[in-house]
Parts: C-alpha cells; sequence; structure tokens
C-alpha cells in the first residue's frame, strides 16, 4: 500500500495538469475500496486535487465524517481548519465560516493541534479586516497574541504581529503597525527561515505602513532588505513551482514602491529607474491590483517632475480603480489629483474635489464625527436650547453632506460602470476580431508560413544551397517536432543536420528574414496557438511548457506580439463559443 501511496504522490506533485483526470478518478477508487489510515489518505489528496471547485467542499464532508467515524483527531481538526478556509474566500458564507471556526479551534486546542489554531484565528481576523470591522480586528490580534505567548508558540507570535500590523494600516493608524510588523520579521528571520514568502509579504505590509507615515528614507531602506531576499531566493532556486509563478508579481510591487518612495524623496533618477524596471514586469497577466500600484507611482513621479498632464493620466486610472475597491486609497488619490489641479492654476477644480473629498470622508468617519460631537457639547456650555439648536444645526449639515456624497457617489459610480461597460464591449469585439483571424491562420500549418518565402528565393548558386538547406531543416523540425526542446540550439541542430551553425544560421537568415532565436519561437509559437485552438483540456502552463517555452512571461509576451491576443484571452473566447 505504501507503493500506491508513493506513485500517486508522485502523479500529483510532478503532472497535476496532465494527470489530473486519470489522478481523480484514481483516487475516487481507492478511497472507496480502501478502509481505516488508507481512506483517510486518499480523501485528503481528493481533497487537494480538488481544490478550487465546486467539488472541493463535498470531499472536505467526506473527510470531516470519516475522520470522526475513525476518531482520527488530527484529521478531523485538518478537515475544519479546511473548511473554515473555503468559507473564507466565499463572502456569501460568513455565518458557515464563524461557525465551522469555533468548532476547529475548540477541537484544535483540545488536540493540541496549534498550527491549525492560529491558523483559524487568522483567517477570523481578516474577515473582520474585510468587513472594515478595525477595531475588533485589532483587538482579536492583541487576544491571538497572548494565547501565542501561552502556548510558547512562535508562528503564533508572527501570526499576531501580522494581524496588528494589517489591522492598525487599514484603521488608519500606520504609526501604530510598524513594531508590529518589525517584530514579526524578526520572528520569522531568527525561527522561521525558510518561510521566505511569508517574510516578503511582511515586509510588504512594513514597506507600506512606513510610507504611508511620511519615512518614505525607512521605506526605501526595507525596500533594499526585500530587493537582497528577492536575489536570494531567485539564485539558489528556493521557490516551489507554484511560488515561482506569482513571484513577478511580487517584484512588479517592490519596484513600484521603490519609484513611489524614490520620487517622495525628491531621488527621481532612481524613480525612474525603479519604473522602467517595474515595466518589464508589467507586460505578463497579474492582478489589477499590481498595475494600479504601478500606475500611482508613475503619477507621483511625473508630479514630482512637474509633467502634471502625465501625472493626470497615471492618476486617473488608479482613481476608477480605487473608487470602487479601496475607498482609504481613492481619498488618497484624489487629494494628489487636488494638489497637481492646483498647481496647474485650476484652483476652481482643485477647490470643488477637495470639498467633495472632504464630503465623503464625512460621510465614512463615523467615529471621528461622534468624537466632534462630543467636543462640540464640551465647548458650547450655555443653557439648553443654545445647545440644542447648535447640535441640530451641525446635524442638519452632516445630513446634507452625507446627501450630496451620496449623490456624487452615484453619478460617478454610474459613469464609471457605463466607461467600464462601454469599453469591455469594445475590448471584447477587437479580441474577437482577432480571435477569427487567428481561427483561419489555424488551417495551414506552422510550417507552411515559410513556403510563399522560398518559392522567391534568387536562383544563385549560394541562395539555392541556403534554400535547399532550408528546406532540410523545416523536414526535420516537422518529422521529430525537435523545436520543442527547451535546450535546442545552433550547434546541436547543425550537428543533427550534418552542417554547421554559421551555415544553418544564413540559411534561416535568407529562407525567413528571422534569427535562429526567432525562427524557433515562431513555430513554438504557432505548436502553442494550435493546442490553444485545439487541445481545450490542456491548460496554459501545460501548454507553454510542452511549446518548449521555460518562461511565462516570455511566452505571453511573444504570443501576445504575434497574435494580438494573450493565451488568457484566446481560451476564454474559446469557453464563450463552447457555451453558445
Amino acid at each position: 500500500m505504501r507503493c500506491f501511496k508513493l506513485f500517486y504522490l508522485f502523479l500529483f506533485f510532478s503532472f497535476p495538469l496532465q494527470a489530473q483526470q486519470a489522478l481523480k478518478d484514481s483516487l475516487i477508487h481507492q478511497s472507496t475500496i480502501q478502509t481505516g489510515e488508507d481512506k483517510l489518505f486518499y480523501l485528503y489528496e481528493l481533497v487537494k486535487l480538488t481544490l478550487g471547485t465546486y467539488e472541493h467542499i463535498y470531499y472536505l464532508d467526506l473527510l470531516e465524517k470519516e475522520a470522526l467515524r475513525q476518531g482520527d483527531h488530527q484529521s478531523y481538526v485538518r478537515a475544519l481548519a479546511n473548511k473554515v478556509t473555503y468559507y473564507y474566500n466565499v463572502d456569501t458564507e460568513t455565518d458557515s465560516l464563524f461557525y465551522y471556526a469555533n468548532i476547529a479551534k475548540e477541537f484544535a486546542l483540545k488536540y493540541h493541534n496549534y498550527e491549525a489554531y492560529f491558523d483559524v484565528e487568522t483567517h477570523i481576523i481578516n474577515k473582520h479586516i474585510r468587513n472594515a470591522s478595525y477595531e475588533i480586528a485589532i483587538y482579536q490580534a492583541k487576544a491571538l497574541f497572548d494565547k501565542a505567548k501561552e502556548l510558547n508558540s512562535i508562528d503564533g507570535e508572527i501570526a499576531a504581529y501580522e494581524c496588528q500590523g494589517i489591522a492598525y494600516t487599514y484603521a488608519g493608524r500606520p504609526g501604530e503597525a510598524i513594531a508590529p510588523l518589525k517584530s514579526g520579521i524578526d520572528l520569522l528571520i531568527r525561527y522561521r527561515p525558510d518561510r521566505i514568502t511569508y517574510l516578503m509579504e511582511l515586509y510588504f505590509h512594513l514597506i507600506q505602513a512606513l510610507h504611508v507615515t511620511g519615512d518614505y528614507a525607512s521605506a526605501i531602506n526595507y525596500c533594499e532588505q526585500l530587493d537582497k531576499l528577492f536575489v536570494d531566493f531567485e539564485s539558489n532556486k528556493k521557490g516551489t513551482k507554484y511560488e515561482n509563478l506569482f513571484m513577478d508579481d511580487y517584484r512588479l510591487q517592490l519596484e513600484a514602491m521603490y519609484a513611489l518612495n524614490y520620487a517622495l524623496s525628491g531621488e527621481q533618477g532612481k524613480a525612474k529607474e525603479a519604473l522602467e524596471r517595474a515595466d518589464v514586469y508589467a507586460e505578463q497577466e497579474m492582478d489589477e491590483l499590481y498595475y494600479q500600484q504601478l500606475n500611482y507611482a508613475y503619477a507621483h513621479y511625473y508630479y514630482a517632475i512637474t509633467d502634471y498632464v502625465k501625472a493626470l493620466e497615471y492618476l486617473e486610472k488608479t482613481i476608477l480603480f480605487y473608487k470602487e475597491y479601496a475607498l482609504n486609497q481613492f481619498l488618497k488619490a484624489a487629494e494628489l489629483k487636488a494638489d497637481i489641479l492646483a498647481d496647474m492654476h485650476q484652483y476652481r477644480e482643485a477647490f470643488v474635489l477637495n470639498k467633495e473629498i472632504a464630503h465623503l470622508r464625512d460621510s465614512l468617519a463615523t467615529e471621528n464625527f461622534t468624537r466632534q460631537m462630543a467636543e462640540q457639547r464640551t465647548i458650547y456650555q450655555v443653557d439648553k436650547l443654545e445647545y440644542e439648536a447648535a447640535r441640530h444645526q451641525l446635524r442638519n449639515k452632516y445630513i446634507l453632506a452625507i446627501a450630496v456624497g451620496l449623490i456624487f457617489a452615484v453619478v460617478l459610480l454610474t459613469i464609471i460602470v457605463f466607461i467600464i461597460r462601454r469599453n469591455a464591449i469594445r475590448l471584447k469585439e477587437k479580441n474577437y476580431k482577432l480571435y477569427q483571424q487567428l481561427k483561419e491562420r489555424d488551417e495551414q500549418s506552422k510550417f507552411q508560413i515559410y513556403k510563399s518565402k522560398e518559392e522567391k528565393t534568387p536562383a544563385k548558386s549560394k541562395s539555392l544551397q541556403e534554400q535547399v538547406l532550408f528546406e532540410r531543416i523545416l523536414l526535420y523540425l516537422q518529422q521529430t517536432s525537435y523545436f520543442l526542446e527547451p535546450d535546442i540550439t545552433r550547434e546541436k541542430l547543425a550537428l543533427k543536420l550534418g552542417t554547421n551553425r554559421q551555415y544553418l544560421c544564413d540559411a534561416i537568415q535568407e529562407a525567413t528574414g528571422q534569427t535562429f532565436n526567432d525562427f524557433i519561437n515562431n513555430l513554438r509559437l504557432e505548436y502553442a496557438k494550435d493546442m490553444l485552438l485545439n487541445n481545450h483540456d490542456n491548460s496554459i502552463e501545460d501548454i507553454f511548457y510542452s511549446s518548449g517555452f521555460t518562461n511565462k512571461s516570455t511566452f505571453y509576451r511573444l504570443f501576445r506580439k504575434k497574435y494580438g491576443l494573450t493565451p488568457v484571452e484566446v481560451r476564454e473566447i474559446e469557453r464563450e463559443n463552447v457555451a453558445i
């Protein structure tokens, strides 16, 4: 039985995409015929395999019931903790989240599974932060730290420090976030040096807190520390396959933070260099939040060098995004826009915008309003009628401010939705036309794309020899698919064809006008395009590896340059056509 386990684990970690369905069918079969510990093993593998799908919760239920039936306490706690993670990511299942969180914490403490306990507590605190219940999150983060001290858990202390830092930052108290985040980083470096990506996340939180407080020099210093961590991580290949996929996202975020803090500290040359480095990572597919961080950094850079038109151009993009997803960031971006308008001598527009920002802040800052009311009651120690009149007047102003703010927000949101919808339709139409062209080109072979150039070759002796050699190259590549080998080189191909690298390169250049690398990449892109259009079961990651590419960023960049669409856009249009 141990041999079976090793075999399935090998398939899961080595070929999760290619063998996914076969592995899943095998695991389902084994989970129905096995008993005891082996049954739990196969159920847990099914839980991991169905992560992110609707079947995930089904197998979690089976794992929970089987663990409870067998009296396997650790597997039971593990199933409950995974349910908490599942419901945390489903916005409509808040009640289920808290229900399973309470059960999971109870049994995690009972059976001394402290890792699961702190994981569940972290999810709950982050849920409060998502719901803007910052004070509750801060209170629970402090309680989590006390519990970690009681249980002598370093991991628990680190999680508590992280939660405190995030909660303080979101609550508008970034100065109080710095100390716990620094403490969490120190503990990670000292006791958990292997958790590098976790350490990177804490660095990002700390840099953000320092930036908001205006300590740009310290923010840059920690950017440099994080940069060294990236270099060590990448040079020593410490990341898993999953971690390496989103490392470019982290890189873009770091360069954006570099640029933002350099721009605000007056080092515009360094800010420009950081932006240029960030642009390299921005060419590939990633979360919209990272792009907006880069746009915000660009806005500050152009504002610092007094290119106000460019600054506004980038700032408008961030304002549209943050208005919907992050109001605190929206207010900061709007304030920057007001400053730029004022510097452009557009004082009326700047005044109106500042007024709108003030109204919006009033509508959001209910705690601040209550405090102002208390201060007003202390200042105006007058008789009862005067005090009531003043309070009534202030309340009316507050209601009017809320009404104006809400009307403005509704109008602005309507405009934004209209623009986004219109642009989305235009983009969809454009992409569909490109896709149709791609489908039409799919009728010809990847090797036929060079035939027209072959027929126009001049009938000179040398050119004729190069044409013959080029035809041999095409025939060999067509028969062997050698161009799919990631380590193909001029020398290796020349050796297989019985020629030398110079003759081979000259023949390709004469026939196609391309370099050797461009020629090979072109064949690979045609192969990848065919797989995208005709092999719907293969994932994009599987396709770019199968096509001979080793770098996801390079694959996306070349594919979009050649066909005008990204592989993700091609796959989405394919799915829509299938659905229709």
